[in-house]
């Protein structure tokens, strides 16, 4: 049921490193749901304890799961590539054929169209599909230190720290106390603007908690091209 009225505070609770956003306002009973950008909210009296919230969340662990996973696959999250030869990967909006070769310098490089990975002589999979882990991190990483000055400086917002985590769920997320950011290592298969509207995205979080209508106000008027990511983010559109 979609809840209407009043907030009269707003936390954000991270139970098993899901970001659940809650509110409190004038109803009897405690719900649970998923946002329109795919993140959970909750809606809870305005007499609930901290504690009785926390409960609340806990108990319905299984139920966002599932949820989120769902949401996941419905807004296209990609999952990671697989490490096989000849494999079709995705970087930054742009596919290259995987090419893996035995060498002393491991590592990943990139010639006319092939991404070529170079893993020690008799590595298991699970080697290399950590290779290629590290290398995709280390691509995002450079990529995120030339773009979030950039993003901070068009929106005259800041955080105070950032950091990668693989997720299945969510592109983003925001510890909105501590003012720190955290980014998809799937981002590194989508377009730039992508990475930019997201990272616009978390740091209108640094400011507005929840995603009501002062939070779109705000990312559109630091952000207008938001949704056009979001579009290509959900598998709505291609981009290039």
């Amino acid at each position: 049921m979609k809840s209407t009225g009043r907030i009269y505070r707003s936390k954000v609770f991270t139970v098993e490193e899901i970001p659940v956003e809650v509110s409190w306002k004038s109803v009897r009973n405690l719900n649970l749901r998923l946002g329109r950008d795919g993140r959970m909210c909750a809606t809870v009296p305005r007499v609930a304890t901290v504690a009785a919230v926390r409960n609340f969340l806990e108990n319905h662990l299984l139920w966002m799961r599932k949820v989120l996973a769902r949401s996941g696959q419905r807004q296209g999250i990609p999952a990671m590539p697989r490490t096989v030869e000849g494999e079709q990967i995705t970087f930054f909006g742009q596919e290259y054929r995987l090419h893996i070769v035995e060498g002393r310098e491991v590592g990943l490089s990139f010639l006319a169209g092939t991404a070529v990975l170079t893993v020690r002589p008799e590595s298991t999979d699970d080697a290399r599909s950590a290779l290629l882990k590290a290398a995709s991190r280390k691509l995002l990483q450079q990529a995120v230190e030339a773009h979030l000055p950039y993003v901070e400086h068009q929106t005259g917002l800041s955080s105070s720290s950032w950091y990668i985590r693989d997720m299945k769920t969510l592109w983003g997320s925001c510890n909105v106390n501590a003012k720190r950011i955290c980014l998809n290592l799937r981002l590194v298969q989508m377009p730039l603007p992508c990475l930019d509207a997201v990272i616009a995205h978390e740091l209108v979080h640094t400011k507005i908690r929840n995603h009501g209508r002062d939070f779109y106000a705000m990312l559109s008027a630091v952000w207008p091209k938001w949704r056009e990511a979001m579009d290509v983010l959900n598998g709505k559109a291609r981009n290039s």
